[in-house]
């Protein structure tokens, strides 16, 4: 079972790697092999593995993939690596990483196994949402309801723990809960307060469970909408690139 998403999106900071051990870039995304199994891991459009002369962005963060799990694929987003090239200190402003635990990654998986996963994570969110304080609920059901307000203006997150939204996917084959995370991040010469989304994916492909994990800075209601359509985007790509 999957280690909780706390580390992942409170520190935000990871370390990445485009070649990891049977993982490959490849002209749809980045085909990787798991127990004898050959997936294909897509980014959607907006997103991509750095090229060779932008690695060097690497160095700007650190690791924060569990030691039980193996790093299969990071994409960043284009206007992220684009800052890069242009000699500026890129904001890490969206990415998303592809993952499978060591222990089952050549373990054959059916669909009725993976119903155990979606449920003991459905659980253990549910705990989660029930927790929170009324004030809280109220947060989360005009986030969800949306608006043109700017995000900060609407919730109230702390820096220590992220707030727990709903399922942003969940179906036989996927199931993804979604956080609302706030820290501070040197932005323009200054420090800016930004809120993000992140998200944790399990996706069953070809008897494989893939963990997707995901950060995207929201500062406005629209941008909360696109970086959830973005989450479902990539959940439907992975599963069409493995079909």
């Amino acid at each position: 079972m999957r280690p909780i998403l706390l580390a992942f999106v409170v520190g935000i900071a990871f370390w990445m790697s485009s070649v990891v051990a049977m993982a490959q870039p490849s002209r749809g995304g980045v085909t990787v092999t798991l127990g004898g199994t050959v997936l294909t891991i897509p980014p959607i459009v907006g997103f991509r593995v750095p090229a060779e002369g932008e690695r060097e962005i690497l160095s700007i963060v650190r690791p924060s993939v569990p030691p039980g799990n193996r790093l299969l694929a990071t994409f960043f987003a284009e206007s992220d690596l684009q800052r890069f090239a242009a000699g500026r200190e890129p904001r890490i402003d969206q990415f998303q990483v592809a993952q499978v635990a060591r222990r089952v990654e050549s373990l054959d998986v059916t669909v009725s196994d993976f119903q155990g996963v979606r449920r003991a994570i459905k659980d253990d969110h549910s705990v989660l949402i029930r927790a929170l304080a009324p004030a809280q609920r109220r947060q989360i059901d005009a986030i969800e309801r949306g608006g043109p307000a700017p995000m900060p203006s609407l919730i109230q997150v702390s820096f220590a723990e992220p707030l727990p939204l709903g399922t942003i996917e969940d179906h036989e084959r996927a199931v993804g809960i979604h956080y609302l995370t706030r820290a501070f991040r040197d932005e323009d010469g200054g420090r800016a307060d930004r809120i993000s989304v992140a998200a944790s994916i399990a996706v069953w492909v070809r008897n494989r469970i893939l963990y997707l994990d995901a950060l995207c800075v929201t500062p406005t209601a629209d941008d909360f909408t696109r970086c959830r359509k973005q989450l479902r985007d990539w959940i439907a790509a992975v599963q069409a690139a493995n079909r």
